[in-house]
């Protein structure tokens, strides 16, 4: 069943009493070449543990069996997720959860379904509505997952891999690329969707790192949020009233920085060797 068709998918929606929810942020991908690009980049192995996270109809979880990838499909809507189960052709090769990602226990069931020295890839066309949220989630897991590869709204994929002095770059730029290197790899026009998003998406990449041991994560998380509360002031001013407000001045100049700096212009390394100085 080619449900990136239209009429297919059309045909299908009709055939399970299903029609897409705006609220569960429902839009279906129905160009075949965008499908080919993300499972070809995703560069899939027989036997791949995969994480899908709201499949809807199925047609990227279809791709990924074909692949010869064990599918995890997380999926909120009951309709949705009773249709997945025409998929479990082959013992073993699709578990269909019908859950809210945001409280599915994954990091058990990544430990319960990895093999030894297994790494999980998440590949999904994301609810763009959770992006943020589930970004929170999966990309700590850098010891069960290594790679994630999801659609996701443009504007949003540009922040996680904007750099520093972009007008994108934002405290959210920083928790992604602390916790992976990600890339924005294609482009998705609404036209490619049933029914047509308001928004231009994009498939980004991001292979998951280990942060930094000596970084004590929630401090650091916390202090990042503070500066880009003022993302646009000086970093001096930014700080006034914390704790670093007497310390942040020597630290400029030992590092060798401008005291007038605002935080949009610091990159990663920069932010984390102020924060280190500073404890």
């Amino acid at each position: 069943m080619n449900l990136f068709q239209p009429s297919e998918l059309l045909k299908f929606l009709e055939s399970i009493g299903q029609k897409p929810t705006k609220r569960l942020s429902q839009n279906f991908l129905i160009d075949g070449n965008i499908l080919k690009k993300i499972v070809d980049s995703a560069n899939i192995l027989e036997g791949d543990l995969v994480i899908e996270i709201g499949p809807g109809p199925g047609v990227l979880t279809e791709a990924l069996l074909k692949k010869g990838a064990r599918v995890i499909a997380i999926e909120k809507d009951s309709g949705f997720a009773k249709a997945l189960k025409r998929l479990e052709e082959k013992a073993g090769t699709l578990e269909v959860f019908e859950e809210d990602v945001l409280k599915f226990p994954l990091e058990e069931v990544l430990k319960k379904n990895l093999k030894q020295n297994q790494k999980a890839k998440v590949i999904s066309n994301l609810p763009y509505h959770l992006t943020s949220p589930i970004f929170s989630m999966i990309l700590p897991l850098h010891e069960s997952i290594e790679t994630v590869i999801v659609m996701i709204q443009k504007e949003v994929a540009e922040r996680i891999t904007s750099k520093e002095g972009s007008k994108a770059y934002s405290s959210f730029s920083i928790f992604c690329q602390f916790y992976s290197t990600p890339k924005l790899l294609f482009s998705v026009s609404p036209g490619c969707f049933f029914p047509k998003p308001k928004v231009v998406s994009a498939v980004i990449e991001c292979k998951l790192k280990a942060p930094n041991k000596e970084i004590e994560e929630a401090r650091f998380f916390e202090f990042i949020k503070t500066l880009f509360c003022m993302r646009r002031k000086m970093i001096c001013t930014s700080l006034k009233g914390t704790c670093y407000e007497t310390k942040v001045t020597q630290t400029l100049q030992k590092l060798k920085i401008d005291e007038k700096v605002r935080p949009e212009q610091l990159s990663l390394a920069d932010l984390i060797s102020i924060f280190q100085m500073m404890n």
